[in-house]
């Protein structure tokens, strides 16, 4: 444990409680109420401070976490926090009995308890004369120490990232963060009502999956030691459920985990929650009828109401109103109307060209499918004005390989829109064996061409399928991206209890001073018995860099500043080891080298190449960290909540840096020149 007086005092209390022969950790505690039914009590049940002190009952037992505490002489107040909420407690010296302690009241608070500590109470409940609901207390019990201080009681977790990290202070100093995940419990259980209620039966299926399927992803694998196989984390659940209603489980659901080895961003987590229903006989028209129902449902139960602020893709509050008719419409149809490009009679040439329009880089264009240029230009020119609840059907068949194709290159899907973010991807499915095996092998040979996303052929589902499959629908929603929507949470992290983050390397001071790493990563010594540091240089060195693009357009005071943010930033998030030697100087010191890769510094014409930098980067999964103009202004929440006003088309890119493999960058940087 680290040395800090604060703790090292806590440990002490601890010592003293136990030495006394006493428990500093109880077994359990009964308790008959919690702190938002004793705030809720009924006024005849709430006696005057006399009439407790003559005749004490210490009727109500409550238990939780001590939060704060102030003392008044005599008489001291605190706040106690459970599941429901806080509820203020009262202790008076000459009425509180410390019936497991035979100190007196003073020395009990100040040599025992702590903020933070797990206490029980029992007494009576009055009403101060600020009108505020108050146990006053008649019995105490500690009933769990806590070594470790609490945050600032005032402020609470501030720390965006601590609040990922350490989500249990995040909940237990943010009411409001606390609130979140109620709504997020809440929403699954209405989820899981209106599907049983359809008729629906909820299934488990497979997280480890021999080959990857339903999707277009990368994925996470891993090796079963007992099997001797390769196996990955499923990236959808669509394979497994399709082959139980070929077992005759004609309505189904899940609720479970998904794995996606793609880049990380604000609205997409690589480890995800997902909602998947599949129904026979039903048609997309049923589907999309229940769609809107069940999430109008959701929305009145959990919310109270149909008319919500929420963000849109660039942070921007909208309001929308979920009560009316959701409207629909069509890919083509909205493409043509905000492209001016018609998909159905485009050739690939003039579609191409319209994708330049919109930011594709000529080498980008050249490696990507029709469909897959198509969904840019309608996720650059339609989708950002989809603000109110909208049905899009009809996407173009090579983005859907496992959806019922139609004769003019579209297929039977749709998609619901609001506020700009996809929200249920929901299918007419492909019954049809014969078809699906063609559509699954033209995906395998894309993979084979270098499209990592693209499927392979499950022989296993096409089996299943040979066998009889019935006309079927079926549905797939993001539960961590919908909870986002309704909360006003512009990152993902912020709707999951516990996200995935990068590990923090463990650091010891040893007995002689010296820094050492607990992390994997070798001391300088033992790294000088295996090899030089200049071996290591050469094995790395020539494979990875730095490659960081200014925007010659800023002044140069400006960039400056920008760049120090840039590398900090990078830095700070990698998921490389960017510290992996240690040098030792004559005198047998040692240092860290804080980077052994070259940083190469090129400039840019204008914000907008940038931009497609950063674009281009988070295709190709390149680390970066960029800095724009909102990033100057202010250092207060508000003042950077005001900046998600700004739309992404309007933000100045100063620059970004770009760190990981040269043959990965080179490609996106090779048409910049040199800053001089």
């Amino acid at each position: 444990m680290e040395i800090n007086p604060l703790i090292q005092e806590r440990l002490k209390k601890r010592e003293g409680i136990q030495k006394s022969g006493l428990p500093a950790y109880a077994q359990g505690f009964e308790r008959n109420i919690l702190a938002e039914e004793a705030k809720n009590i009924a006024s005849e049940k709430v006696r005057t401070v006399e009439e407790i002190t003559k005749n004490p009952k210490a009727e109500y037992s409550l238990a939780g976490r001590l939060m704060t505490f102030r003392e008044h002489g005599k008489i001291s107040f605190g706040q106690l926090q459970d599941i429901s909420g806080r509820v203020q407690i009262c202790f008076m010296r000459d009425l509180t009995s410390v019936k497991w302690l035979t100190e007196d009241h003073e020395n009990f608070w100040k040599k025992k308890l702590d903020l933070g500590d797990f206490l029980g109470v029992k007494g009576d409940i009055f009403r101060t004369q600020h009108g505020e609901i108050t146990i006053l207390v008649r019995e105490i019990e500690l009933l769990s120490k806590a070594i470790r201080p609490l945050p600032e009681k005032w402020h609470g977790l501030t720390d965006r990232e601590s609040c990922y990290r350490e989500r249990y202070l995040d909940l237990l100093t943010n009411e409001e963060t606390f609130q979140r995940f109620q709504i997020r419990t809440e929403v699954i259980k209405e989820i899981r009502k209106f599907l049983d209620e359809k008729g629906f039966q909820e299934v488990e299926t497979r997280v480890l999956q021999p080959q990857a399927g339903g999707a277009m992803a990368e994925v996470f694998e891993t090796h079963h030691n007992a099997l001797d196989q390769k196996f990955v984390l499923r990236i959808s659940l669509e394979l497994d459920h399709k082959m139980l209603i070929a077992g005759g489980i004609e309505r189904l659901y899940e609720i479970g985990k998904c794995f996606r080895n793609e880049g990380m961003d604000p609205s997409h987590l690589q480890e995800f929650t997902l909602l998947e229903w599949y129904a026979a006989y039903a048609t997309l028209e049923d589907n999309m009828e229940w769609t809107e129902d069940m999430i109008k449902h959701i929305i009145q139960k959990v919310v109270g109401k149909m008319e919500l602020e929420v963000l849109d893709k660039d942070e921007k509050l909208v309001m929308v109103d979920f009560g009316k008719k959701w409207k629909r419409v069509r890919f083509p149809d909205v493409l043509k109307e905000y492209s001016k490009l018609d998909m159905l009679s485009a050739s690939l040439e003039e579609i191409q060209k319209k994708a330049k329009e919109y930011g594709m880089s000529d080498e980008e264009i050249r490696t990507t499918s029709r469909g897959n240029i198509l969904d840019h230009i309608y996720k650059k020119s339609a989708r950002p004005h989809l603000i109110e609840p909208t049905f899009v059907l009809d996407y173009p068949s090579e983005l859907k390989p496992l959806a019922r194709p139609r004769e003019d290159g579209t297929a039977e899907v749709y998609q619901l829109l609001i506020a700009g973010w996809e929200i249920v991807n929901s299918y007419g499915e492909l019954v049809d064996p014969v078809i699906q095996r063609k559509l699954l092998e033209e995906q395998s040979q894309a993979k084979k061409g270098g499209d990592e996303a693209a499927m392979e052929i499950d022989e296993s589902f096409l089996k299943a399928m040979e066998h009889g499959l019935p006309p079927m629908t079926g549905f797939g929603m993001g539960i961590d991206r919908f909870v986002a929507l309704i909360t006003e949470q512009p990152n993902l992290r912020d709707v999951v209890l516990l996200p995935l983050m990068k590990p923090l390397e463990k650091k010891e001071v040893s007995e002689s001073g010296v820094r050492s790493q607990e992390s994997g990563v070798q001391t300088a010594s033992s790294k000088r018995k295996e090899k030089s540091n200049e071996e290591i240089l050469k094995t790395d060195e020539k494979s990875k860099k730095f490659v960081i693009v200014l925007n010659k357009k800023v002044e140069i005071g400006r960039l400056f500043n920008a760049v120090g943010h840039i590398m900090v930033g990078l830095g700070a998030g990698s998921t490389s080891d960017l510290h992996l030697l240690e040098y030792s100087d004559e005198d047998g010191g040692i240092h860290p080298h804080i980077s052994h890769f070259g940083v190469i510094a090129l400039k840019a014409d204008n914000s907008n190449q940038i931009r497609t930098l950063r674009e281009q980067a988070i295709k190709a999964g390149i680390e970066y960290n960029d800095f724009t103009s909102t990033m100057t202004i202010g250092t207060s929440e508000n003042q950077f909540r005001s900046t998600a006003e700004t739309k992404e088309a309007d933000l100045e890119y100063y620059g970004i840096c770009l760190f990981g493999d040269a043959e990965k960058i080179d490609p996106l940087t090779k048409k910049f020149s040199l800053w001089r």
